[in-house]
């Protein structure tokens, strides 16, 4: 099967007569845990020179990955391979999928002048497990049968019990509980009181969910204890209980608390954050018993903040259970080096607490190149962003400047003499200096974002400065956005339309409208129609009849502004295009209403026919 079977190629942002193409599947799917690769190929028309080469991946509007001119850098986990590219591979591995990379990614890779991108969406799977920890029950007591099942994503899951393959509806079902890796968990339950008819009947339990090929079930003969031949049974058993007293009970209980004690992870700090400027810290407390905890106890740098209660309770197919405790400390409060967050959990009054903590370390923030559009407009909003990563403690400074330099003075690395204006939210500049958050639990990210319209008076061989500050930093680190070339939007300049001297009946005919000149890159041409006798022309939208092809506009010469040409063919026919006229409208961002260029009245070879002449036919 060859390649165009398998991938959808996606053109756009090009030029006319590029031979850059793109191929992406439209989307991928991968289960928790594993690796994937997120398929992007391309193709220059020859051998990939790798300094002209510039690859980007993006999640939302998140960049995780890029490559540019033999340069490669990406987030942990993502990687573009620099060998596959020189074969025109571009696709980006995920070595180990997390739910938190579920969505929708772009590709863009530029080559020389021009620039694709194709979109493709990763899914992310994990298969549920199940358990039924109960399988025996006693004759006229209620009896309750959970089936519990865990560690699925996404969260849609369909859970049916059922008896000899009959489906039960009297069972109740558990809100999903979330786990800090974004699973699911949850319980079915079906109660019921059994009689000694019920013994040998088959009990299962059906998980159907979109990670399963096929439906995940587990079944058992109910066994059922009858009155009448287990009544000595329970008589004797009550004797011993009753003969061994408290102390038999006591021991037994103390024996299973301590085969039970929690098991508490270390501490991580959560994905996902609700409100933005709180940090969610989290930790799980795994197979315990009984479910009532005596205490869980966050303190930071010794103070204590809060007593707090576990979430997320779950019942383990052991029936110990397993809770998680999630804890905020406003962001500003993560500020320094040494500072200590901690959590002690302790089962009961008499038990040694279980502690935890997770210590402020001197990991200074790496920051990216300052991210902007490869060509600005004077008049049209453009947006800087620059990223912070891998720091801990999460708070930091962040400062957007603008440089204000002479031209006349200006050569190529001139800093000296470099006025810095510092830049606050204003009617010119919007400034969202981001939220930290966190990928791996252990450090912070934050992305921050610098947006205005730029104008050639102000912006025109300026450059504007992004710089962090961050506790274990003596000097902020600067990031220069380079110079910006602020280009003026010019208006289109329509040719006079080319076409034949004479038109021939029956023959394919090409008019032409060249459109040169213009600026930005994005218009629209629109062909029209009037018709011998008709007072109004009408927009020619039937490519069976009049086919239009208007490519991708090429850069001009002057490398300034934009060409293209625009072409209607069709096949003339006597009666209805002798005296007719074509016209070709032009829409731009610089124009206040269409430009427009006619052919005049066509003229036929042969000449009109009369309504006498009809009767020839």
């Amino acid at each position: 099967m060859g390649l165009g079977s398998l991938l959808i190629p996606l053109l756009v942002l090009g030029v006319a007569g590029s031979r850059l193409q793109i191929f992406t599947d439209p989307s991928s799917r991968a289960l928790l845990g594993s690796g994937v690769l997120l398929k992007c190929r391309f193709d220059v028309g020859g051998p990939v020179d790798l300094s002209s080469l510039r690859v980007q991946w993006y999640l939302f509007e998140e960049r995780i990955a890029q490559y540019d001119q033999a340069r490669g850098e990406s987030q942990p986990g993502a990687s573009v391979s620099e060998q596959e590219l020189k074969t025109g591979d571009a696709s980006l591995l995920l070595s180990s999928v997390r739910v938190s990379d579920e969505g929708p990614y772009k590709c863009v890779v530029g080559y020389g002048t021009e620039q694709l991108q194709g979109q493709t969406t990763l899914r992310v799977l994990a298969a549920p497990r199940l358990s039924i920890p109960q399988r025996s029950a006693g004759t006229d007591a209620a009896t309750s049968f959970p089936c519990h099942v865990w560690g699925f994503y996404p969260g849609d899951v369909t859970v049916t019990w059922l008896r000899d393959g009959r489906v039960l509806t009297d069972v109740t079902r558990s809100a999903p509980q979330r786990n800090p890796d974004g699973t699911f968990n949850l319980t079915l339950t079906h109660t019921f009181t059994p009689s000694a008819s019920d013994s040998g009947s088959i009990f299962s339990c059906r998980v159907t969910h979109a990670a399963l090929a096929q439906p995940l079930r587990e079944e058992f003969p109910l066994d059922v204890t009858g009155a009448d031949h287990t009544r000595s049974a329970i008589r004797a058993t009550l004797g011993i209980l009753v003969a061994g007293g408290a102390a038999a009970l006591a021991i037994y209980c103390r024996r299973r608390r301590r085969e039970a004690r929690p098991q508490v992870s270390g501490i991580q700090v959560l994905p996902h954050w609700e409100p933005r400027d709180e940090v969610p810290f989290a930790v799980q407390i795994q197979n315990f018993y009984p479910r009532e905890l005596h205490l869980i106890e966050w303190s930071c740098d010794g103070k204590v903040w809060e007593k707090s209660e576990p979430t997320d309770y779950s019942q383990n197919p052991d029936l110990t259970f397993s809770a998680t405790s999630i804890w905020r400390i406003p962001s500003r409060e993560l500020n320094r080096l040494g500072l200590r967050v901690r959590v002690s959990v302790q089962q009961s009054p008499g038990d040694p607490p279980i502690k935890r903590e997770i210590e402020a370390e001197d990991t200074a923030p790496a920051v990216s190149e300052i991210s902007k559009p490869e060509s600005v407009t004077e008049g049209k909003e453009i947006t800087l962003s620059c990223r912070m990563t891998g720091h801990f403690p999460g708070v930091l400074s962040v400062t957007w400047f603008r440089t204000q330099r002479s031209t006349s003075t200006r050569f190529v690395g001139q800093v000296k003499g470099d006025i810095l204006v510092p830049l606050e939210n204003s009617a010119e500049y919007r400034i969202d200096p981001g939220a930290p958050c966190t990928q791996d639990g252990k450090s912070f990210q934050q992305e921050t974002r610098l947006s205005f319209t730029p104008s050639v008076q102000r912006d025109k061989w300026q450059e504007y400065i992004c710089q962090v500050g961050h506790v274990t930093l003596q000097t902020p680190l600067e990031r220069r956005s380079g110079e910006l070339y602020v280009e003026v939007p010019q208006a289109p300049v329509l040719g006079e339309i080319s076409r034949p001297q004479v038109l021939i009946p029956g023959e394919p005919v090409t008019l032409s409208c060249q459109i040169s000149r213009f600026y930005p890159k994005e218009l629209s041409v629109t062909w029209h129609r009037r018709g011998r006798g008709e007072s109004a022309f009408r927009c020619l939208d039937n490519p069976e009849t009049h086919k239009i092809d208007t490519p991708d506009p090429t850069a001009a010469y002057d490398r300034k502004s934009y060409n293209v040409t625009s072409q209607l063919c069709f096949t003339p026919v006597l009666l209805e295009d002798e005296g007719a006229e074509y016209r070709c409208s032009v829409e731009h961002q610089t124009l206040q209403e269409p430009k427009a260029k006619s052919t005049g009245l066509l003229e036929l070879r042969g000449g009109p026919l009369l309504d006498g002449d009809m009767a020839i036919f």
